[in-house]
């Protein structure tokens, strides 16, 4: 469990999904090592972050969160040692709402 009312739960390694226990709503899709699909039809895990820069440039790294992150709802975490795409988070825009914790969107 993460934090008091959000949990993930893990489909074999491919996807992680996120939901708020006061509301009940899917807040997030992490895709993993073992997912297979693609982000905007050409964005893959284990593709080099570069390359990824290149395919759409809205991703911009957060040195605090030490991820890449577009505001098209989704960041991009990388390996530190290869530079390649570790895994993938798409998010609804209310999860920087001050109250999105409480179940409030």
């Amino acid at each position: 469990m993460l934090g008091n009312f959000l949990i993930r739960y893990e489909l074999e390694d491919t996807v992680d999904l996120w939901f708020n226990l006061l509301n009940g709503k899917l807040f997030k899709i992490t895709a993993l090592k073992n997912y297979t699909g693609k982000l905007f039809k050409e964005i893959c895990i284990g593709m080099p972050i570069q390359t990824v820069l290149a395919l759409e440039p809205s991703f911009v790294y957060d040195d605090f969160e030490e991820v890449y992150c577009s505001p098209k709802g989704v960041y991009i975490e990388t390996d530190p040692i290869d530079n390649t795409v570790l895994w993938i988070s798409v998010y609804i825009k209310e999860i920087d709402n001050e109250d999105f914790e409480k179940g409030n969107w």
